[in-house]
C-alpha cells in the first residue's frame, strides 16, 4: 500500500494539469477504491476457493522469490518473461516489508488508475475538453477495464505499460514535444516484459503510422523526422528479436505470430465459457474470419447467452459498447478522411485492429473478457474522435449557408452575400 499511496502522491499533480482530469479525478479515486475493496474481499477469494486465481499463485512464489533475494540466492530465482515475471516482481515488492495480498492488490489497482489516466493524457493532446471528457468518463469508470486492471497480474501490468507508450508516443508526434521519449521507452520495458509478442505489434503500430502521417503532412523538421523514424525501426527490431527469442519462433513473420496465438487460443478452450472458432488455417483464414471474431471480442456474450449473474454484467457492458459503436460509426468515414492529421488516432486504430486480431483466436468468452481490457482504450479513441468530426462538419456548413444566402438591399435589390 506504501508503494501505491508513493506512486500516487509522484503521479497525481501531473494529471491535475489538465482541467477534465482534475475534475474526475475524485470520483475516479472513489470507484477504484471500491473496486480494490471489491476483488480483495469477495471476488479473488470467492474464485481462489472454487478454482484457484492466478493473482495468489503470484503473491505465494513472490514471497518465495523475497527470500531468494534476502539470502543472496539469485541462482534460485526462475527468470522469464511474461507468466514468469509476475512472482518477481512480486517478490521484489515483498523483499523490503514483507508479502501482503490486500496491500498487492491496492497497488495493482493504483497501477490500473494510472495506466487509464495515462490513455487520458495521451487522447487530451488531440481532443478537444467535451471529447476528453467523455473519454475519461469511458476509460477511468468502464467496469471490466478498471476490474481487470485493478488485480495484479499481467493486466494491470500491461495497461500501464500501454498508458505510459500511448503518452510518449502521443506527446513525441507533436510538433517540439520530446518529453515523450523517455514514458515511450519505459512503457515499451513494461510490455516487453510482460506479453512480448503486444510489444512487437504496438511498435510495428507506431511506426505505420508515423510514416504514413508523415507522408500526408509537413510536420518537423527533416531531422527530427529522421530520427523519429529510425528510433521506431530499430524499436521494432529490437522488439521483434526478444520476442522471437522467448517465444521460440523460427521467425518473425504474420504466419509465425497467427500460429502462435492460434496455438495459446487452443489452450484456453476450456469451461463453461468455451466457445467453438471456426477459421481457415493460414494468414488469409484469419483474415477472412476477423469480422466475426471482432464481434465476439467485443460484443459477446449476447443477451440471449446469459447463464450466470458474471455472464449478466459482460453482456451488459456490451450492449453499451454497441449501443456506442453503432451511433458513432457512420462517422468514422470523416474522420478517416483526416486522420494524418492526427497520429495518435491513427495509431489507434491500427493498434486496436492488430490487437483484435490477436483475441479473435481465444475461444474462451470469460478470458476474452480479461484480455480486451488492453484493446478498449484505443477501440474508444477513434469513435470518440469521430463525434467531434461530425460536429465541426455540421458548424461548417451552417457557416456556409449563412455565407451564401442573399442579402436584400433597400431598393429591394437581391445581391449575394
Amino acid at each position: 500500500m506504501l508503494y501505491g499511496v508513493i506512486l500516487l502522491a509522484l503521479l497525481l499533480p501531473c494529471f491535475r494539469r489538465c482541467g477534465a482530469l482534475a475534475r474526475l479525478l475524485p470520483a475516479a479515486l472513489v470507484w477504484h477504491f471500491i473496486i480494490w475493496a471489491f476483488n480483495a474481499f469477495w471476488s479473488l477469494p470467492y474464485y481462489a476457493a472454487r478454482t484457484g486465481a492466478d493473482c495468489y499463485w503470484y503473491h505465494h512464489n513472490g514471497i518465495i522469490v523475497a527470500k531468494f533475494i534476502r539470502t543472496g540466492d539469485w541462482g534460485s530465482i526462475p527468470w522469464g518473461l511474461n507468466t514468469a515475471a509476475m512472482p518477481i516482481i512480486a517478490g521484489l515488492l515483498y523483499t523490503p516489508f514483507g508479502g501482503d495480498i490486500y496491500g498487492l492488490l491496492f497497488f495493482s489497482t493504483v497501477l490500473g488508475l494510472c495506466g487509464g489516466l495515462y490513455f487520458c493524457l495521451a487522447f487530451s493532446l488531440w481532443a478537444t475538453s467535451a471529447q476528453l471528457t467523455k473519454y475519461s468518463l469511458i476509460v477511468l469508470f468502464l467496469p471490466s477495464f478498471v476490474t481487470w486492471t485493478a488485480t495484479f497480474g499481467k493486466d494491470s501490468w500491461i495497461a500501464l505499460g500501454l498508458g505510459l507508450v500511448a503518452y510518449g508516443y502521443s506527446s513525441m508526434v507533436k510538433v517540439g514535444q520530446s518529453k515523450g521519449i523517455p514514458h515511450l521507452l519505459c512503457g515499451s520495458a513494461i510490455v516487453t516484459v510482460v506479453r512480448p509478442h503486444i510489444a512487437v505489434t504496438v511498435a510495428a503500430s507506431m511506426a505505420l503510422a508515423y510514416l504514413w502521417s508523415i507522408t500526408q503532412t509537413r510536420r518537423g523538421s527533416i531531422m527530427a523526422r529522421f530520427l523519429t523514424i529510425a528510433m521506431l525501426i530499430a524499436m521494432v527490431g529490437l522488439l521483434a528479436a526478444v520476442a522471437r527469442g522467448f517465444l521460440g519462433w523460427s521467425d518473425v513473420s504474420a504466419d509465425s505470430i497467427e500460429e502462435y496465438v492460434r496455438t495459446r487460443g487452443q489452450r484456453n478452450a476450456i469451461g463453461g465459457s468455451a466457445v467453438e472458432i471456426q477459421a481457415a488455417p493460414g494468414v488469409a483464414g484469419a483474415l477472412v474470419a476477423f469480422p466475426r471474431g471482432a464481434v465476439r471480442v467485443l460484443f459477446q456474450p449476447f443477451p440471449w447467452e446469459i447463464h450466470n449473474f458474471n455472464a449478466g454484467l459482460a453482456a451488459a457492458e456490451n450492449l453499451f459498447i454497441l449501443w456506442f459503436a453503432l451511433s458513432h460509426a457512420g462517422h468514422l468515414r470523416k474522420l478517416f478522411r483526416g486522420m494524418v492529421r492526427k497520429p495518435y488516432v491513427l495509431f489507434s486504430s491500427l493498434f486496436a485492429c492488430a490487437l483484435l486480431l490477436f483475441l479473435s483466436f481465444i475461444p474462451n468468452l470469460g478470458l476474452l473478457s480479461r484480455q480486451r481490457a488492453q484493446l478498449l482504450p484505443f477501440v474508444f479513441a477513434p469513435l470518440v474522435a469521430a463525434e467531434t468530426v461530425r460536429k465541426r462538419t455540421a458548424r461548417f456548413v451552417r457557416s456556409t449557408r449563412r455565407a451564401t444566402r442573399p442579402i436584400t438591399g433597400a431598393a429591394g435589390i437581391v445581391t449575394p452575400a
